[in-house]
Formats: structure tokens, C-alpha cells, sequence
């Protein structure tokens, strides 16, 4: 009975470990890029020309004109047909890690790097939006450095038209500035808005997580307080030659933890039915014999 009861007791405990294991830490893709920043001068404001970045469009479209696709490629056209500059805007990146710089120092404006990038929406012949993505050269121009069509689930084009829509839709508070900022931790646009009596972020992500709502005009201080609620970046700190994402925080309890905790009691009970039964079938053989 005893070799029974043990054996029972080593499978069940088996389960368990291999159950946690599973179900332990969960990760949210991101890149595991390191990025070191220079502080930007707040008084320092960098004016962007868009019409340099529009001769710069005009100018690949007529390389792509002058370089057609080839006859058997009929399917599918991903030549750029135009460009809208007047959705354009600068975005700006943000420290590696987001969440311990803002504890650090408090201040939204010190996550921003002092390098910026221009992004540009199109049309491609087969009506495909995507967007083009210019960053600085060697000699300060603008060139162009990727086209990201955004069918792509990891891309999001925050349109400038409905950032103003729901920033006059969220609150009467006289705005002073609005800058587009970038996560390449989260993969996350994060609109900064300051007004005259506060500062507020409008995140953008693919695919919205906890608490946090895509478009929603949060104050800088709420919306870190709910990312730090859900991400352990001092995971990252502690374990920097790890490739990876930022992983939950094991206190916050998702629907899988609970799921898996459901699974372990029902894994528990069934092995005491079964050594339960087994007792009983042994009991029964001993009084028939």
C-alpha cells in the first residue's frame, strides 16, 4: 500500500513541476536591441523640412518607374504610386528601457534620444498602404532606410489627423506640443502630449495588453504606473546577456497562472482519488482473502 501511495504521490508531483514549468514566466516579443541615449536639450527644437523628404519620394518613385517589375511578377505590384506628406511626422526613440528610466528620472522628455526619424505613409500600385521609414545619413540629409507595408502585424501608422481627433475629444486643455515617440522594447508608438497643466501619452500597439488601451489619452504618471505593473524590466537588468522580451511580473496573476493553478488542484485531487481507490481495492482483496 505504502509503494502505492508513494508512487502516486512522485507521478503527481511530476505533473505539477512539468505544469509550472510551462506556465511559469510568459514573454512579450520584443527586440533585445541596446540603445545608449544622450539627454535631449529641452530648448533645443530641431525644424524639419518635409519638402526635402518629398523631393526625396518624388525621387524614388522615378527610380522605380525606371526599374519595372518583370513580366512574370503580375500578381502583386508593390511599386509606390505616391506618398502623403501631409500625414507625415518625426518620431523620436525612446530609452531601451523605458519603465526604470522614467522611475529614475521622472520625466517623460528624458526617454526621447536626441536623433529623430521621418515617416511617411503611401499607396502602392496595387493599393497596399505602408510606410516609409527616413532616418540622417553621413552628410545630415534625410534618406530613405526601410518601406514597411502594414499589413505587417508588428507595424502601426499613427495618423496624425486622428491624434488630433482624440486628444479635442479627451480634453479642453490648451495643448503647447505634440511629439511622436517609439518603443522598440514594446513595439509601441507612444504620442506625447503636453499641455498647459499636464503631460499625456496616446499609446499605439498592434496588439493591446493589459489595462492599456490603444488611442486612450493617459497622464504620463498613470500610464507608466500601469506598465510597471505588468513588465519586469529588472528581470533584464539582472540577466542582459539573455536574448529576449520583457517577461510579466510573476505577481501579476493572468488567465493562464490561473488556468495552470486550476490544472495543478485538479492533477492534485485526481491522484488522491486514485490512491484512495487503490486503498480500497487493496482493503477488499485482504478481507477476501
Amino acid at each position: 500500500m505504502n509503494n502505492i501511495a508513494n508512487r502516486s504521490f512522485g507521478i503527481f508531483c511530476v505533473l505539477f513541476f512539468l505544469v509550472n514549468m510551462y506556465l511559469n514566466v510568459e514573454y512579450v516579443s520584443a527586440k533585445n536591441d541596446e540603445y545608449q541615449y544622450d539627454i535631449q536639450d529641452e530648448n533645443k527644437k530641431e525644424n524639419i523640412s518635409y519638402e526635402g523628404v518629398k523631393e526625396n519620394m518624388e525621387e524614388v518613385i522615378d527610380d522605380q518607374e525606371s526599374v519595372k517589375s518583370q513580366e512574370q511578377i503580375v500578381e502583386v505590384d508593390f511599386r509606390i504610386k505616391n506618398y502623403n506628406d501631409e500625414e507625415a511626422y518625426t518620431e523620436y526613440i525612446l530609452s531601451d528601457l523605458p519603465i526604470t528610466k522614467y522611475a529614475e528620472c521622472k520625466s517623460y522628455k528624458d526617454l526621447l534620444s536626441k536623433d529623430c526619424r521621418v515617416k511617411v505613409p503611401y499607396i502602392t500600385n496595387d493599393n497596399q498602404k505602408g510606410v516609409a521609414v527616413l532616418e540622417k545619413g553621413s552628410d545630415e540629409d534625410y534618406e530613405l532606410q526601410e518601406e514597411i507595408i502594414l499589413n505587417d502585424a508588428k507595424h502601426v501608422f499613427v495618423s496624425p489627423k486622428k491624434v488630433e481627433e482624440i486628444i479635442n475629444n479627451a480634453t479642453k486643455e490648451n495643448v503647447k506640443e505634440v511629439k511622436y515617440t517609439y518603443s522598440n522594447r514594446y513595439f509601441m508608438t507612444l504620442v506625447f502630449v503636453i499641455t498647459e497643466q499636464n503631460e499625456y501619452l496616446i499609446p499605439f500597439m498592434s496588439q493591446e495588453i493589459n489595462n492599456i488601451k490603444n488611442g486612450t489619452l493617459y497622464k504620463v504618471s498613470d500610464f507608466f504606473e500601469h506598465m510597471s505593473n505588468i513588465y519586469n524590466e529588472e528581470y533584464v537588468m539582472e540577466n542582459l546577456k539573455e536574448n529576449g522580451g520583457v517577461p510579466y511580473k510573476t505577481d501579476n496573476y493572468s488567465k493562464t497562472h490561473i488556468y495552470g493553478f486550476v490544472l495543478a488542484i485538479i492533477v492534485l485531487f485526481s491522484s488522491l482519488i486514485g490512491v484512495n481507490i487503490l486503498k480500497r481495492e487493496e482493503v477488499e482483496l485482504e478481507y477476501e482473502n
